[in-house]
């Protein structure tokens, strides 16, 4: 029972320090006590399970009151046991996590729960959010400007619910909150972005000083610009599941660089590789030394005569980018326009001289053709 008196003492120091009454303190002590005798006349050790059967036992013994207030006693027990302290939700019917919160946290709270147009007058958001300040709270926080990703982190590792969907749904409320917060410029967006099972897993940060942050030349992405290219992206006929899955990473990408105080650096030059003055291009026989270097270090380059260039690469590119359109029934008329712009051709009649160079398009028209074998039908050969 050394275990169970250990705990016992943690809920009841809990009790002292956070200002209970007298009268809850000692309603706490009787049942424990009362608690621990049972567990010991039965040769059992403490679980919820066994505590709520000597609960239910004892149900038609006692007043409803008695029942509610040691049923409440049980539950911050099982608090202890499992995360160290007493759950915001068993903190009493006069000692909920809003009325623990410091004024600072509650005059945050109120605004969003008085303005937010979604959720005014939903009980539920107060109860969910004041459960997240409390948390907050309790690790030095007195405004939700100082809330960081380590916190947010750690807040949804620590805060435990007895089914994953009741978790879920308090995230959900917490969410809405951090968007009116970073909508007021309280806290950053990509807080109620992280806040997400599905998100947090797949969350880089770096704890090294190998990242330099706050050099010049530097643009911090929004959400918003996020929002712009996705938007551009459906209407260049990509498919639902590459937005939803450009929109994952983008998210990460934007956590990432928020996280670490990083931005993207904005180019100095107006040439993608520009040479050793920034007005002017890397020369074309830079590229190409370069290009034979790391040909002559593989190994295909012994077992060849023929030796590739740079442009081969965009040859190839070309090319089969052209041949999964065909496999993939893409409208080439629709798609070589955009083909024609990325490589800096005139129009899409110079981008199709690439088209009789597609090795396997000949593959791909004998396998959708439907017609030429009526018109001309396989004739048997016979031997004289």
């Amino acid at each position: 029972m050394d275990q169970y008196d250990i705990h016992v003492n943690l809920v009841m120091e809990f009790l002292k320090t956070n200002g209970y009454s007298a009268s809850v303190i000692s309603a706490h002590r009787i049942c424990y006590k009362e608690l621990r005798r049972y567990l010991a006349s039965t040769h059992t050790s403490y679980t919820l399970s066994e505590s709520l059967a000597w609960l239910e036992n004892n149900q038609n013994a006692w007043t409803y009151r008695m029942y509610t207030s040691r049923r409440l006693c049980i539950y911050q027990l099982e608090d202890v046991y499992i995360s160290g302290t007493v759950s915001p939700d068993h903190l009493g019917p006069h000692a909920s996590a809003y009325t623990m919160l410091i004024p600072e946290l509650q005059e945050e709270l109120d605004d969003f729960i008085n303005n937010d147009q979604h959720v005014y007058g939903d009980g539920r958001y107060r109860i969910s959010c004041s459960r997240f300040l409390y948390y907050l709270q309790k690790r030095a926080i007195t405004s939700i400007s100082q809330l960081n990703y380590e916190l947010l982190l750690d807040f949804h590792a620590d805060d435990y619910h007895r089914s994953s969907k009741s978790k879920d749904v308090y995230e959900d409320q917490i969410r809405v909150f951090l968007r009116y917060c970073s909508s007021k410029g309280l806290c950053s967006d990509g807080l109620a972005i992280a806040l997400n099972k599905l998100m947090i897993p797949q969350i880089v940060s770096l704890n090294d000083n190998s990242i330099i942050t706050g050099t010049e030349n530097q643009q911090k992405i929004t959400l918003s610009e996020i929002d712009r290219f996705l938007e551009s992206l459906s209407t260049k006929k990509y498919g639902l599941s590459v937005m939803k899955y450009s929109r994952h990473i983008l998210s990460l990408l934007y956590i990432f660089l928020d996280m670490h105080h990083l931005g993207i650096k904005c180019p100095t030059s107006e040439w993608f590789f520009p040479g050793k003055y920034p007005e002017q291009h890397i020369p074309k026989t830079s590229v190409d030394r370069k290009f034979n270097e790391f040909w002559n270090a593989t190994e295909l380059s012994k077992q060849t005569d023929k030796k590739p260039t740079v442009h081969s690469l965009r040859h190839a590119y070309v090319t089969k980018r052209m041949n999964l359109w065909m496999k993939s029934d893409t409208d080439l008329k629709v798609m070589m326009p955009y083909l024609s712009q990325y490589l800096g051709h005139k129009g899409p009649v110079e981008t199709y001289y690439y088209y009789h160079q597609v090795q396997e398009i000949f593959e791909t028209i004998r396998r959708k053709d439907k017609i030429s074998s009526r018109v001309i039908p396989e004739v048997r050969y016979e031997k004289d």
